[in-house]
């Protein structure tokens, strides 16, 4: 029952992170890696560019600043949820400890510690409702005439509207959940986009780097992106057609070294 209110979650993760917004606590234990030093901006964004082209995730992630790598760890997160028939992303999910149910249950003891709210419970409590619900107006559909069950109208004590209400979902907290559960987040990062981007949906093509800016400790550029866009024909098929955009990147000069920003 608690996959219900995950699934739900994880909506508002994906609005999160579309707004490319997160807070600065979900920089909490980060590990102390040696850092390649990039002496420019345009050499952080070449080698990330060139990682790319070469599937070297690992080596991609390290030329963001070490906040944004986990918009990119949950960004990777949200996209295996995209995938839930994969036995590769249960596999994975199973491997970092961040299966849903798991999480769920880590955020709603997190959450009652936070907020003195039992949300597990009322997460139950709508869950059976939408269940009885569900089931009445199942029932109703049986007891009467096909062209009569198209218009019935479930019953007041049965309808969606008198739906126990949840109180405010605490996504900071539930992205937190996530990233502390990972004991190797460059390692989950890694063989998710391996999924994620497998062979046959390779990487897009990006360009140079071009109308390079620097102010001080930061730096704004732009580059042509060539994506591969599935478009339908309406026979079931989805053809790949190219599209070129162009798409600006931020870099900040961060303990000597020049490292790529999500552009907010």
């Amino acid at each position: 029952m608690r996959r219900i209110h995950g699934r739900a979650m994880l909506i508002l993760i994906s609005n999160i992170l579309a707004q490319v917004w997160l807070s600065s606590s979900l920089a909490q234990n980060r590990e102390a890696d040696m850092q390649q030093v990039f002496s420019s901006p345009t050499e952080v964004f070449d080698s990330w560019r060139d990682a790319i082209r070469k599937r070297d995730w690992g080596a991609a992630l390290k030329c963001w600043v070490p906040a944004d790598r986990d918009i990119l760890v949950l960004e990777a997160f949200v996209g295996c949820q995209m995938r839930p028939s994969d036995p590769r992303v249960t596999a994975l999910l199973r491997k970092h400890k961040v299966e849903i149910a798991d999480v769920d249950r880590d955020y709603y003891a997190r959450y009652k510690d936070q907020h003195g709210v039992d949300l597990a419970r009322l997460v139950a409590e709508r869950t059976e409702k939408i269940a009885a619900t569900l089931k009445e107006r199942a029932h109703n559909q049986k007891t009467l005439s096909p062209c009569d069950a198209a218009n019935v109208a479930v019953p007041a004590n049965g309808s969606m509207d008198n739906l126990p209400q949840l109180p405010p979902n605490d996504q900071d907290l539930y992205c937190q959940v996530i990233l502390s559960r990972m004991r190797d987040k460059e390692g989950f990062y890694v063989a998710a986009t391996n999924i994620l981007l497998s062979t046959e949906n390779r990487p897009d093509l990006i360009g140079e780097l071009e109308h390079l800016t620097v102010e001080g400790k930061t730096a704004r550029g732009m580059a042509f992106e060539t994506m591969r866009v599935l478009v339908g024909d309406g026979q079931g098929q989805q053809p790949v057609v190219p599209q070129t955009i162009r798409k600006p990147y931020r870099f900040r000069l961060t303990n000597g070294s020049w490292l790529m920003e999500v552009v907010k």
